[in-house]
């Protein structure tokens, strides 16, 4: 979660542009739904062994969805 807070700080300061909808999410709940989010989403070290990931490649998409999700919940 270390390399992901740092890339959300990096675009929050307009050093490179946000890659995907977490920029958003703290701005409207706040870091701490942000952390909450990311929580959910990866699992604790032991945990992720016996779990399967989701693809590299559908990662992006997941996230822009649960966001998408979670920012409609507060606007609607």
């Amino acid at each position: 979660m270390k390399t992901r807070y740092e890339t959300l700080r990096r675009a929050a300061l307009g050093l490179e542009p946000a890659a995907d909808h977490g920029l958003a999410l703290v701005i409207h709940r706040g870091l701490v739904a942000w952390m909450a989010v990311w929580a959910e989403l990866e699992p604790a070290p032991a945990a992720a062994a016996a779990q399967s990931r989701v693809p590299a490649a559908t990662a992006p998409e997941l996230v822009q969805a649960l966001t998408t999700l979670a920012l409609g919940a507060i606007g609607g």
